[in-house]
């Protein structure tokens, strides 16, 4: 995931100045002309300014004080806002629809600017020295990853550390796809997206955990061969979907069709350790199961129901009062 072009636009008017107003107070390297979208600052020549800027916040908020009122109120706020940055070192673990996974002691979900941050790092995981930036309720970088000069190679113990901490904070709701408490976040223009009553009913009637009971496909014993299969819709249009030994993180979005309820869903995670990725859809019909078809990407698609979560286990209850009862 990326910014829209007007969002990446205002992070590089916030961005260039900046920049250049530490370069004429520090001199570190030669003066440059003022970068375009066509002319950016070369990287060589921006990541020693970038350095110095991070190394004294005085001078960010210096900049603000000298030049802020030169600026638009949207680029003053977002330059304020980078006090809470956070830096160090990172592994890039995962590149997902909706964002990258960065892990250190916690984990982030950091989506690119121009360009998806699978274009930067191409190999995952990757170990890198990385800025992270808030931009209103989500989280970028400050345009470059730099490598911290060391040759590692990421064993099977390692992945699967990784995968621990990723797994766990998945479950807990604990990726940080914003650095700013809520109150603290500027308003940064977006797309304006349409919030009728029909999305928010179907929101409340899809987002759920969803047993997934049967598929023309595999059987019910296959389908549990790791734990009980489900899929998750849960909140910033993200999920989980589990079956066989397949885990995967999903992307969804909601309609209506015809009617019914309807979510479309993209998923991508591991099977059995080997990548594994697809798509699929499903309907909410009038009996509150969920109808749907699952395509595994380069393998196979199939037909699959599903109840929710809090569902099947008062039916098994009230199933063995039925059978005690004669």
């Amino acid at each position: 995931m990326i910014l829209a072009p007007d969002e990446a636009a205002l992070f590089y008017r916030a961005w260039w100045p900046l920049l250049a107003w530490v370069n004429d107070k520090k001199h570190i390297v030669p003066s440059f002309p003022t970068p375009t979208p066509d002319r950016p600052i070369p990287v060589p020549i921006a990541n020693p300014v970038r350095l110095a800027l991070w190394a004294d916040d005085g001078l960010r908020e210096q900049f603000l004080v000298e030049r802020g009122s030169g600026l638009a109120s949207a680029e003053r706020e977002l330059i304020a806002s980078w006090k809470h940055r956070i830096s160090g070192q990172f592994i890039v673990f995962k590149h997902l629809r909706s964002h990258s996974i960065f892990i250190n002691k916690d984990v982030f979900g950091v989506v690119g600017i121009y360009s998806p941050l699978a274009e930067l790092v191409h190999s995952v995981p990757a170990y890198v020295d990385a800025f992270l930036l808030p931009f209103g309720d989500r989280i970028i970088i400050d345009g470059i990853l730099t490598s911290p000069g060391l040759q590692l190679s990421f064993g099977a113990g390692m992945r699967r550390m990784f995968e621990k901490q990723y797994a766990e904070a998945r479950d807990e709701s604990q990726i940080r796809t914003s650095l700013l408490p809520v109150a603290a976040r500027p308003e940064v223009s977006r797309a304006p997206v349409k919030r009728g009553k029909t999305k928010r009913a179907n929101r409340s009637l899809i987002v759920d955990t969803w047993r997934i009971t049967q598929t023309e496909l595999w059987d019910p014993d296959a389908l549990d061969l790791v734990g009980e299969a489900f899929v998750r819709f849960g909140s910033e249009q993200l999920g989980e979907l589990a079956m066989i030994a397949l885990r995967a993180d999903v992307d969804y979005r909601l309609e209506t069709k015809d009617g019914k309820p309807r979510v479309e869903f993209s998923f991508e995670g591991d099977d059995d350790g080997d990548p594994c990725s697809g798509r699929g859809w499903a309907v909410l019909d009038d009996d509150n199961v969920l109808r749907g078809r699952l395509y595994i990407h380069r393998g196979d698609d199939s037909a699959f129901e599903a109840v929710r979560a809090d569902a099947r286990p008062k039916a098994r209850r009230r199933s063995r009062r039925r059978g005690g009862g004669g």
